[in-house]
């Protein structure tokens, strides 16, 4: 008699067991989907920024000074009132070893007078072309670049906000 209580106590302990592992896997399950309903939401309510239509024309040029560049961007949409650049790049880092770091450039465009649809993309603060490097005092240190400056740019205007990136060699 005392093997049978003794066994139906064992069975009670093993199903109150799996019964506690069932509610445990149960609600794992319903947490993970929860998780997976929020990042989904998460990633469809996310903005994306159209590009730009094809015929705008962005020309990235060296400037007189070596280490300058000159960014001009012709038959911009109609109904701009804003452009915003944003050049990134490799660098060879002297502090670093000679190993290339990333380094970057922001800054807006200005609207040329003499054409509605052309703008001139230039240094913040100075009207000048933009340097790859940092000045202080008048005095520059270029960035040793490698590889490929990689241009985007962000249109604002009447027809909302629309993008356009591409890669240049200089």
């Amino acid at each position: 008699m005392q093997n049978i209580l003794k066994n139906k106590m064992y069975m009670a302990i093993a199903i109150s067991v799996i019964i506690l592992i069932l509610i445990l896997v149960f609600f794992l399950v319903k947490r993970n989907k929860n998780r997976e309903l929020q990042l989904q939401e998460q990633l469809t309510n996310s903005e994306v920024i159209p590009t730009v239509d094809s015929n705008v024309r962005v020309k990235l040029t060296e400037a007189d000074k070596r280490g300058e560049l000159i960014l001009t961007v012709s038959d911009a949409p109609s109904g701009t009132t804003a452009i915003e650049y944003q050049l990134t790049y490799d660098a060879i880092s002297r502090e670093e070893g000679g190993s290339a770091v990333p380094r970057g450039v922001i800054g807006k465009c200005i609207q040329q007078l003499s054409s509605r649809n052309t703008w001139s993309c230039q240094q913040p603060n100075s009207g000048e072309a933009i340097v790859l490097g940092t000045c202080s005092s008048g005095t520059c240190v270029y960035d040793n670049i490698t590889g490929d400056i990689n241009v985007q740019l962000k249109f604002v205007g009447s027809y909302g906000e629309r993008i356009y990136e591409k890669d240049f060699k200089i």
